[in-house]
């Protein structure tokens, strides 16, 4: 028990469809979670958050409860609720690298770079499969003025998935912080195979909304698709 993946990207509700207000009665932590998740997988986080709160107060120990419950919270941009409950995770099940995950871009969020590396640098040194930690981290350094540091972990990153368009994008702001643009031109998200004019539409497409107001938040309360590590 502990960090498993958010039931949104599991295949199918692990407790059924039924709704908030028809459900069965559940006497336990673990059916508290069954239930959470199904909730999870149908976007009512709402009522998610309900049941993984009533299975916390039964059970504060239970670590899956927690991280779930964490993550609901963060789904909702409630980011001082969820540091609490990855805190938590981390005293209760360390080393806990998804919640440091989650705990460094809460910190990057709220714009403490210094301290959202502090989480995420274990992370990525440790090889621990958490998607987009590497991405995380390289914002992380740019934010707090590295950009030396954020260039080597985006590239370590892109030998890893050099099909990734937000390492690419990450990258080229790192060449345009170093004074490099030429390279920066090259790194922006393009569609393969397309014909220069095409490409170049596209360009301005991704640059136009990346400086748009959605530029830091954009994606950043997504689904993350967080496997098991355990």
């Amino acid at each position: 028990a502990g960090e498993v993946a958010p039931a949104s990207r599991r295949h199918g509700p692990p407790f059924g469809t039924q709704e908030a207000g028809k459900m069965p009665a559940l006497h336990s932590p673990e059916e508290l979670l069954r239930q959470a998740e199904a909730f999870v997988e149908q976007e009512k986080l709402g009522a998610a958050e309900k049941l993984l709160s009533q299975a916390r107060r039964m059970n504060p120990q239970n670590a899956s409860v927690r991280y779930q419950l964490g993550y609901v919270l963060f789904r909702q941009r409630r980011l001082a609720a969820a540091r609490n409950e990855f805190q938590a995770m981390v005293k209760m099940a360390p080393p806990a690298f998804h919640s440091r995950y989650f705990l460094g871009k809460i910190s990057r969020l709220e714009r403490r770079a210094g301290e959202a590396v502090t989480w995420l640098e274990p992370v990525v040194t440790s090889g621990a499969p958490v998607p987009e930690a590497a991405h995380e981290l390289g914002r992380a350094y740019l934010d707090a003025g590295q950009p030396d540091k954020a260039l080597e972990t985006i590239q370590a990153g892109l030998r890893q998935t050099p099909w990734d368009d937000t390492l690419h994008y990450t990258l080229a702001r790192i060449y345009q912080r170093l004074g490099q643009p030429e390279l920066a031109e090259e790194e922006f998200p393009i569609e393969a195979g397309g014909k220069p004019g095409e490409r170049r539409a596209l360009k301005l497409v991704v640059v136009l909304f990346r400086i748009a107001a959605l530029d830091e938040r954009a994606g950043d309360f997504g689904e993350l698709g967080l496997k098991d590590h355990h």
